[in-house]
């Protein structure tokens, strides 16, 4: 037998419940025949036997005169009943002769049968039609049972669950002249690794359990008898007699059969191995033991030779190599057992034809979704194309949250060594990547590249690349960055010295031209993290500006793959990138603009490094500054008067320039009331808010809903769009008409809505928005600026 290989456990599984759904598919139970055989027949019973008799007497003798001539003397020979005899009679008298016909005894035939006509329509009863249907029904669910697996094969008693790990063994069958009439065997006995908690590993599938041919067996048995003599020789009697038997059936001849052994055939522990004839022993507490038969079938006395390829699926306890590492102990042994053909019953093992291989260790873990290697490209056109080095197995997928794709998609490969996927800019920057395995693992496509990294020696090193003259002040002293193997070290210090890790909290690095900047806070302690202030400003009617300074070192990044360019996620809106570009970005500050209608609500954002891993991401706290309004709401409606509510900061010396005297109140320096007629608002759309010192702001006023028109819009689920055949999508729904926006990450899409508020129809969908199969987030935005989810799914 080869070395044990490992197989994929999670397809196994999912292979397993597959078949399960199928059976539960399949019902025993058919009125239809249960109804036929109501007062049907069950069998016929003919018998046959046949004698015949004769008896008969010798046949009467036959007289002849012949006239003779003077004196002579004749010898007749007569045939029959006395031969041999000599008769002397005068010439001048008459000769007699006596003959009779042979005498031998017959046997006469059998007489005809005339046998009745019998039926030719035979069932079972109904009762036994029931009977039968309900035991496959019971057969149905015990393989229902059987494939969904047991929970204690799943869990141990605490409710932990188990580690499953699916064997394949080729065993390669030969079988030898002196071999003759013999059942090869191949039993396995699989231990525990070391790093096992407690308990003994259990046996969940063998594959296959059996292996049988269907083979039609005939019985032919019959027999006649013919019988003659002949009494005194003078009666002659005989007989004859016959009776037959035939018998046809179908059996099942099994070539492979599958057990479970109650305890391993060796002497020795897991540890060591055995030698001689097998010896049945205690089974270790810690082991399972298992074998596979191989019979000779179809009437040949040797087996069939060639590959035979068997599974074990084995569960093994909590803390068996959690990290992949503890390797697991197998040994096998193979035997030749005496067969007894009639009864189908393997005997006693043979001597000396046993063979036990040493124990051997198999490494039962392995990492399908490790990143050798990243690199990505910005592709200009709102997507990005990302090459992942790494061996990875068929089936694997790229995941963006509730977005998958993978293998037939567009823009997707996995072969040589790398896998290549392409998305849209704004699904990888909000959401991320990570891949998803066949064997279900799954691992964020991201550079694991610390950014301060501790070596055994106390060294520290800092991922970037710094520009020479940089200093690093920790605890009032200042320490030399400089290269070492494609990161920076931190020369003449360790966490020994001073507070240790913690002193890099409050450390500065500083510049040959004296600018300075932090380490990110995340890669430190995620506990001390708090954001950083970025400004809102207005910048447009419609647009606001905002300013992030840049107080983590921009040479921070991984050193591996790349490019991992500087990306602000606000809003479920990433900036940055080639379809929504940075307004600037210099060594002290970034900015970019964003729509005023997007801020609403928001208080906080996330400046991050694409694909470089979470402890890159910096938090920001969002700050409005003079002018800038957080957004417009209605505050109440009362008989003809509408109430606004205004958000933003330094808004206490705010004032309504356009339309005159309305009237204002402060809250605070955050928020500010105003009253307007309907009449007003129907007429003016839009105000003008002035602040002391800063640009004037124009705000568009809320639409006010009539009754009819206040009713809440509902959404109803069940729109898709094919990826072969784009076209438009309908959003069917109730009280559509207050639609004002269709947004996809952030990105509005063109629509028309129905003239009676049933339905929304998107004109144009962007090739981005199918490039996977799965589900499509869109933001439903209406006219009192509330909003709703709505998912589409995207079909092949």
């Amino acid at each position: 037998m080869a070395s044990p290989k490992i197989y994929d456990d999670r397809t196994l599984q999912l292979m397993l419940l597959d078949l399960a759904g199928r059976l539960g598919d399949l019902s025993g139970l058919d009125r239809g025949p249960i109804a036929e055989r109501f007062g049907s027949l069950q069998g016929y019973d003919s018998r046959q036997r046949s004698f015949s008799l004769q008896v008969a007497g010798p046949s009467l003798p036959a007289l002849e005169t012949i006239a003779g001539q003077g004196r002579t003397s004749s010898v007749v020979t007569t045939a029959g009943q006395y031969p041999g005899t000599t008769e002397t009679t005068p010439g001048d008298t008459v000769s007699t002769k006596t003959t009779a016909g042979a005498f031998a005894p017959t046997i006469p035939a059998l007489p005809a049968y005339a046998s009745a006509t019998a039926p030719t329509a035979f069932s079972t009863s109904a009762i036994d039609t029931l009977n039968e249907q309900v035991q496959l029904n019971y057969e149905l669910m015990n393989l229902r049972l059987l494939l969904g697996g047991s929970l204690s094969d799943e869990y141990v008693g605490d409710g932990i669950g188990r580690r499953h790990v699916t064997f394949g063994f080729p065993i390669s069958v030969d079988a030898p002249k002196r071999y003759r009439n013999a059942v090869a065997e191949v039993t396995v006995t699989i231990c525990n690794p070391k790093s096992a908690t407690a308990g003994a590993p259990v046996l969940q599938n063998l594959l296959p359990r059996e292996k049988t041919y269907n083979v039609a067996s005939m019985v032919n048995s019959s027999s006649q008898l013919g019988a003659g003599a002949i009494l005194a020789n003078v009666v002659s009697i005989g007989g004859g007699f016959m009776q037959g038997r035939q018998t046809y059936h179908i059996v099942r001849d099994q070539d492979t059969i599958a057990l479970q052994r109650a305890r391993p055939l060796r002497r020795a522990s897991c540890e060591t191995p055995g030698n001689g004839n097998p010896s049945p022993s205690a089974t270790p507490r810690n082991s399972v033991s298992f074998a596979w038969q191989f019979r000779p079938v179809l009437g040949r006395s040797a087996i069939q030779q060639g590959m035979r390829q068997t599974f074990a699926q084995v569960a093994f306890p909590p803390g068996s190599s959690p990290s992949g590492s503890a390797p697991i102990m197998i040994t096998t042994m193979t035997c030749w057992r005496a067969y007894d053909r009639r009864t189908g019953s393997a005997g006693d093992y043979i001597k000396g034809a046993c063979e036990e291989a040493p124990p051997a260790e198999t490494q039962a873990e392995f990492s399908t979704t490790r990143i050798d290697g990243l690199a990505t490209m910005d592709n200009g056109d709102g997507t990005l194309t990302a090459i992942v080095s790494g061996t990875y197995p068929a089936g694997t997928r790229v995941a963006f949250g509730d977005l998958v794709t993978g293998p037939g998609n567009i823009g997707f490969s996995n072969a040589a060594g790398r896998l290549r996927f392409t998305t849209p800019l704004q699904l990888i920057a909000t959401r991320g990547a990570r891949l998803v395995s066949s064997d279900g693992s799954e691992r964020e496509i991201a550079s694991e590249e610390p950014a301060v990294e501790r070596l055994s020696d106390g060294i520290v090193t800092l991922a970037g690349n710094f520009p020479p003259g940089t200093t690093m002040r920790i605890g009032g002293n200042s320490y030399p960055l400089e290269a070492f193997n494609d990161r920076t070290r931190v020369a003449g210090w360790s966490p020994s010295k001073g507070d240790g890790l913690v002193g890099l909290l409050n450390a500065t690095v500083v510049r040959g031209d004296g600018a300075s900047c932090r380490l990110p806070r995340r890669s430190i302690d995620r506990g001390s993290m708090r954001g950083e202030m970025a400004t809102v400003t207005p910048f447009s009617d419609s647009q606001v500006k905002v300013t992030l300074p840049i107080v983590v070192c921009p040479e921070f990044s991984p050193q591996v793959g790349g490019p991992y360019p500087w990306v602000a996620i606000m809003a479920g809106r990433a900036y940055g990138l080639a379809d929504a570009p940075f307004l600037y970005r210099n060594a002290t500050e970034i900015a970019f603009l964003a729509p005023q209608s997007l801020l609403q609500g928001q208080t906080s954002l996330v400046l991050k490094r694409l694909l470089a891993g979470r402890e890159y991401e910096i938090p920001y706290e969002l700050q409005y500054g003079q002018g800038a309004t957080a957004g417009i709401s209605i505050f109440s409606v009362v008989d003809n008067e509408v109430t606004f509510a205004v958000r933003g900061s330094q808004l206490s010396r705010a004032k309504i320039v356009r339309p005159a005297g309305i009237r204002v109140e402060i809250i605070n320096d955050a928020l500010l009331l105003f009253t307007i007629s309907k009449d007003d608002v129907g007429r003016y759309k839009s105000v003008l808010l002035s602040m002391d010192r800063a640009a004037s702001t124009l705000l568009t006023l809320p639409v006010v809903k009539d009754p009819e028109s206040s009713k809440k819009p509902t959404l109803k689920e069940g729109a898709s769009v094919s990826r072969s055949v784009p076209q438009r999508i309908a959003i069917n729904g109730s009280n559509l008409r207050s639609v004002v926006a269709v947004n996809y990450l952030g990105k509005p899409l063109p629509f028309t809505r129905a003239a009676n508020g049933e339905n929304v129809t998107i004109l144009q969908v962007p090739s981005e928005m199918i490039l996977g199969e799965g589900v499509v987030p869109l933001r439903i935005v209406f006219a009192d600026e509330t909003a709703q989810d709505y998912d589409l799914e995207v079909v092949p």
